[in-house]
């Protein structure tokens, strides 16, 4: 007879026994999409499938499970027990697979929750409880021997208190830059933080560091750090670290100064200080006449004059930073500054976020013009002094000490300028250089008072709905050469919609999940899903998959994707079904239309010449017949469920 592999809720006999404890292990994107919002249940699914999965009985989950279609739950599985039982069963929860319902009608294809399987250092909380083990023995042995009689000696005081010890550096035998900042991170906990989110962490994708993020309570943010490049390769891949400016700037300390390619990464949802990236090449004698610094002024006293004018009756002063990297090859500076209102109370002025950092870079370069443009390349290439690059989504932004990978370490920002503006007054810095001069300010709710910064181009009048441009009789006034309306101007009206390859500089709100879209959508997505059905006699039933809602504020376009099973499902723009690639419907919520499209931008797109002469690659749509009414969204609604997305 098979016997019972014993359970492991008892403390081995070579361990001393201890009291009974718990060690917690982080479940990262819990689907419970069959459960909804019933909390009470998924907990007790998921706490079934450890006790199967790690032979320990003793366990329970606590999850946060969101409204239904409101983001994915996320939570923590306590395993109870004495010595280190309870950590050997979370050791072996961490597998390659993962977690399976057994009791859902589908449990083939219905994932339960996937383990976070990244630095939940397990191999430290071993070694750290086996020393409180040991310890823990030691001291009793010690309390048990006898002890010899005690000499009274005389009392002697007490010594002066020892200020805490610097930061201890990274050893210089550390190279690998994963496992440089791993030493530079403080510490966790072993049973209060070591396996949650709550605590400093690296990931190796960004949308690993954003799932953090997402909810944290400490208000963390994401960084970055270089890796060594491929050979052959352009530019260095990366590692995103999250953690506050205080436990970054903290472990930044630690880091030797000849390891720190660090970045700050700009969320363009934070309020932020106006900033730019101010630089030309000297390779080849390349602009051996431009003087980089006097231009750099010209660009500081343009943006001064642009938020001042902003601010309108308002008393404003603003702080100049400026940073800069010397390199032989390549003038770099980078400008921050930090406007503050002084009607009353000194109090900070940041811009609602990159998106309008955008919008005074474009000020500047429109007033300063041709005295901007330097050579790039060749000295028949021209580009602007002021990089436009930096105001898109989740940008990378050297932070000060930092230099990038493989250049020489003098090559580090370091800052050369720092007054008010009006004036020369200095600014006194009360904090670190590097969290001084960081682009996304620390702020409370409280000081939050943003300055209102205006587009630089007025954009014209939207069209009544998208594809109006094709049917309007007069075309729209061309963009400015060089903008980024110029790269869709005379193509399309609407880029969010057709120009999907193309970087969009004012999204404004974000939101998408799997399964069913929220409850705001429903009816519209109904209805649209309905006209698919019926748009062909071969489309059948196509199967909804996920959701994406997406909302640009110049031009205004608002949109519903509806991501959909396209095997089989008839594809108007190529006339045949696709073999691998899904379709999307695309809901406009606001002027009641929508598009049957799909993902294969080699068939099913097209190059458009634009007004300044260049292409601009459409994606083909096809509209879908349904009632306009019933594809239409409250308004209001709409603007309210934008908010802080």
């Amino acid at each position: 007879m098979d016997q019972k592999r014993p359970r492991e809720d008892a403390a081995p006999a070579s361990a001393p026994k201890r009291k009974k404890h718990s060690f917690p292990l982080f479940l990262g994107g819990v689907q419970p999409y069959w459960y909804k919002d019933n909390r009470a249940r998924a907990e007790s699914a998921a706490a079934a499938y450890l006790r199967d999965r790690t032979n320990h009985n003793d366990v329970t989950v606590e999850l946060d499970v969101p409204p239904y279609g409101q983001g994915k739950p996320k939570g923590t599985a306590w395993f109870h027990g004495s010595g280190d039982a309870p950590l050997r069963a979370a050791r072996r929860a961490i597998g390659k697979y993962d977690a399976i319902d057994p009791h859902s009608r589908n449990h083939t294809k219905t994932v339960m929750f996937r383990e976070v399987k990244e630095r939940h250092d397990l191999e430290s909380a071993e070694q750290e409880l086996m020393d409180e083990i040991c310890a823990e023995a030691e001291a009793k042995a010690a309390d048990a021997a006898p002890r010899p009689a005690q000499t009274p000696v005389a009392r002697t005081p007490a010594p002066a208190a020892v200020p805490p010890a610097p930061a201890a550096l990274v050893p210089a035998s550390v190279t690998w830059p994963e496992e440089v900042w791993s030493r530079a991170l403080p510490a966790p906990s072993v049973f209060n933080s070591l396996l949650a989110f709550g605590r400093p962490l690296i990931h190796r994708v960004l949308a690993a560091a954003r799932e953090q993020v997402t909810g944290d309570k400490d208000d963390r943010r994401i960084w970055a750090f270089d890796l060594p490049p491929r050979a052959g390769s352009g530019g260095a891949p990366k590692r995103w670290l999250v953690a506050t400016p205080a436990e970054f700037d903290a472990a930044y300390a630690c880091v030797p100064a000849g390891r720190r390619h660090a970045y700050e990464v700009i969320d363009a949802r934070r309020p932020c200080w106006a900033y730019f990236d101010l630089e030309f090449t000297r390779k080849d004698g390349l602009n051996a006449a431009v003087d980089g610094d006097a231009l750099t002024k010209r660009v500081v006293s343009a943006a001064c004059h642009a938020l001042v004018a902003a601010a309108g009756d308002r008393p404003l002063e603003i702080e100049v930073i400026v940073l800069a990297s010397a390199r032989p090859t390549k003038f770099s500076r980078h400008v921050v500054l930090r406007p503050h209102w002084t009607d009353g109370t000194r109090r900070p002025a940041p811009l609602a976020g990159s998106p309008h950092a955008g919008h005074l870079a474009d000020v500047v370069i429109k007033a300063l013009g041709d005295a901007l443009t330097v050579q790039s390349g060749d000295a028949r290439t021209t580009t602007s002094f002021v990089d436009t690059g930096v105001y898109t989504r989740d940008r990378c932004f050297r932070v000060w000490g930092s230099t990038k990978h493989g250049d020489e370490a003098e090559a580090a920002f370091a800052v050369t300028e720092q007054r008010v503006s009006p004036g020369s007054r200095p600014v006194a810095f009360t904090r670190s250089e590097l969290r001084e001069t960081l682009v996304v300010p620390e702020l409370q709710p409280g000081e939050i008072d943003c300055l209102e910064i205006e587009a630089p181009v007025e954009p014209p009048p939207p069209p009544p709905s998208p594809g109006a441009a094709e049917e309007a009789a007069a075309p729209a006034a061309p963009a400015p050469a060089g903008s980024w309306e110029d790269s869709w101007d005379g193509a399309t009206a609407t880029p969010l919609l057709d120009a999907t390859a193309l970087p969009h500089k004012f999204i404004i709100a974000r939101a998408g999940d799997r399964g069913q879209p929220p409850a705001l959508f429903a009816a519209a997505a109904t209805v649209a899903l309905a006209a698919l059905r019926r748009d062909h006699r071969d489309n059948g039933d196509p199967a909804l998959m996920s959701w994406r809602y997406v909302a640009a504020e110049f031009p205004s376009e608002r949109y519903l994707h509806l991501n959909v099973k396209g095997q089989g499902v008839f594809c108007r723009s190529r006339g045949r079904p696709h073999q691998n690639q899904n379709l999307v419907v695309t809901v406009d919520p606001v002027n009641g239309r929508c598009w049957q499209r799909c993902y294969d931008g080699a068939d099913c797109a097209r190059d458009v010449p634009t007004t300044s002469g260049g292409v601009c690659r459409l994606a083909n749509r096809h509209e879908l017949a349904a009632p306009a009414d019933d594809l239409k969204v409250d308004r209001f609604a709409l603007l309210a469920f934008e908010k802080g997305r």
